[in-house]
């Protein structure tokens, strides 16, 4: 839009009546056509043509810009990811994360206001797919959210399993060294979770598919020690167990105990008509 906003200003200078030349038999010409122009007006052109190549160059710069200060805030992320595996939250400090990223820490402070910052941010910017189908499950009209929540469960699994960026933020969030400030941001970050297992939980207590003799309150615990104890266990034991399939194992068990109909589970996030729902891999 800039560039575009220039060439107007282009056109526009080039058509201004004062900036008209001679050429040749004295016959009049305007904007860029061949001809010269007396110094006073030749002045003006150039003074026009300035401001054409500074509104561009200045999009240029903005765009540059962006894209700089993007790699720096990545710069940031992979450097206190690889600070906090190495060295503990606690340990990693703002002047050895900056140091990694090859920066300042005055441009840490620039993108991050504190360690628990980035913390947060380096959360947020793990895809979990899971959380898509969380999203769906607690949908008003959706059908099924139990089935919802094993596929989301089973997908996070094999996620998991193969994903080292995932593992390497399960271990920073499972650090116990983690100051308060952290541990705040860690609660947000948990709390919420929670809080979309429970509306799942909430959602199949309202149509009748959680087991009545199961409180609400009960599934998620269950729900959320389950999958947190698997994750913490496998890393812990070196992945001495295929994650994904004990876990589908596992999960199923759960599942019987937390449904209504103790009926198999189904294989797919059944949709609402319209929409289509995930479907659980082989």
């Amino acid at each position: 839009m800039t560039d575009f906003f220039g060439a107007c200003l282009c056109i526009a200078a080039a058509d201004v009546p004062s900036l008209s030349g001679q050429v040749g038999g004295g016959r009049p010409t305007r904007g860029f056509q061949t001809g010269t122009f007396p110094p006073e007006q030749a002045g003006g052109l150039h003074t026009f043509t300035n401001v054409c190549i500074s509104v561009a160059s200045r999009g240029q710069d903005m765009r540059r810009s962006k894209e700089d200060s993007e790699q720096t805030r990545t710069a940031i992320l992979d450097a206190a990811e690889r600070m906090f595996c190495e060295k503990g939250y606690a340990a990693a400090t703002v002047e050895s994360i900056s140091r990694a990223a090859g920066l300042t820490r005055g441009a840490f402070y620039w993108h991050f206001r504190d360690k628990a910052e980035v913390l947060g941010a380096l959360h947020g910017r793990t895809f979990l797919p899971q959380e898509k189908i969380l999203t769906s499950a607690i949908a008003p009209d959706m059908p099924d959210p139990l089935g919802c929540l094993f596929v989301a469960a089973l997908e996070a699994l094999r996620s998991f399993e193969v994903n080292e960026c995932e593992q390497r933020i399960f271990r920073i969030m499972s650090d116990l060294t983690i100051e308060q400030d952290g541990r705040e941001a860690l609660a947000r970050i948990h709390a919420e979770m929670r809080t979309l297992i429970g509306t799942v939980m909430r959602r199949a207590q309202a149509n009748g598919t959680l087991n009545p003799a199961v409180t609400v309150a009960e599934a998620e615990l269950y729900i959320t020690v389950t999958i947190g104890g698997l994750l913490a266990e496998w890393l812990t034991s070196s992945k001495s167990f295929p994650l994904a399939l004990s876990g589908e194992r596992l999960l199923r068990h759960l599942m019987t105990l937390l449904r209504a109909d103790q009926g198999d589970i189904p294989r797919r996030c059944d949709s609402p008509p319209g929409r289509a729902g995930p479907e659980l891999g082989s």
